[in-house]
């Protein structure tokens, strides 16, 4: 192995040739990026693990010394990744922006982390929940949650409050709407 590149010997030259032919030519193939090389034969990391890129090539001859598990409450899907990105978090935790390997539990109550791969910035939450902005994990209940007509507060992260409501807890009418109005007689 030289410069991460690993020579190999290729018997597709002179197929009647055998392995042990010091007459037979050799060429050099780079390890894939999400792999490691061991006799010039490529093998994708596992599942659940990445390439470890600070590893020089030439010394990612196995799975335990090129390839890095994924942090505690995260999975990839497949394998061959070179990048702790592909460590989603598993259902029932986010990402957090602060500390983009670690997986934290979502918050309970008023969150919806059913599926794979949540960020705090996309953290979905339940109808009738609101959060401060899309940095925060206080998730606190509208006052309004069980209202008939519906909370004011939606649980959509890019759209928290129903249209026309801006605010804590959605409740306070949104003034770069002018055709909209507040009106006591028809608000609960």
């Amino acid at each position: 192995v030289h410069d991460g590149y690993e020579s190999f010997t290729d018997l597709s030259l002179n197929p009647s040739l055998n392995i042990n032919d010091t007459t037979t030519r050799t060429s050099q193939q780079p390890c894939p990026i999400g792999f490691w090389c061991s006799a010039g034969i490529p093998s994708p990391c596992a599942n659940n693990s990445y390439a470890n890129l600070s590893i020089p090539l030439d010394r990612r001859t196995s799975q335990d010394a090129a390839c890095v598990s994924c942090r505690a409450n995260s999975s990839t899907t497949g394998s061959g990744h070179h990048s702790v990105a592909a460590c989603d978090c598993n259902p029932g935790f986010y990402r957090d922006s602060l500390n983009a390997s670690n997986c934290q539990r979502c918050p309970t109550p008023g969150s919806n982390c059913s599926t794979a791969g949540v960020t705090l910035g996309g953290l979905p939450l339940l109808p009738g929940y609101w959060r401060f902005s899309r940095a925060s994990t206080d998730v606190r209940r509208c006052p309004d949650a069980s209202k008939k007509a519906g909370s004011g507060c939606t649980g959509v992260a890019e759209t928290p409050c129903r249209l026309g409501l801006d605010g804590p807890y959605c409740t306070l009418c949104e003034t770069t709407n002018v055709s909209m109005y507040y009106s006591p007689g028809e608000s609960e």
